[in-house]
């Protein structure tokens, strides 16, 4: 069995841009061959930047406070002791 394969006549759209200008609030910061540029000329790769945000959900994941049944098998229970 063979597959067809469809013509697309060059109707496919343009790769991305190597080199990207952002706006807005990120006037000033740029993408140049991958890699995101500050206007100081700070640099940092997507592998850089997906552990710097990897980290920071953990981070929450850690300040997130406890549910309720959490808090339950941490309670301490006050016994009162038998004399002698």
């Amino acid at each position: 069995m063979t597959r067809k394969i469809r013509k697309t006549c060059g109707l496919l759209p343009p790769p991305p841009p190597s080199d990207v200008d952002l706006a807005g609030a990120w006037h000033g910061w740029r993408i140049r061959n991958g890699i995101l540029r500050s206007p100081d000329g700070d640099q940092i790769t997507p592998e850089r930047l997906r552990g710097i945000l990897f980290v920071e959900s953990l981070h929450k994941r850690r300040r997130k406070p406890h549910t309720l049944s959490q808090l339950s098998l941490l309670a301490a229970v006050r016994l009162p002791l038998k004399k002698p």
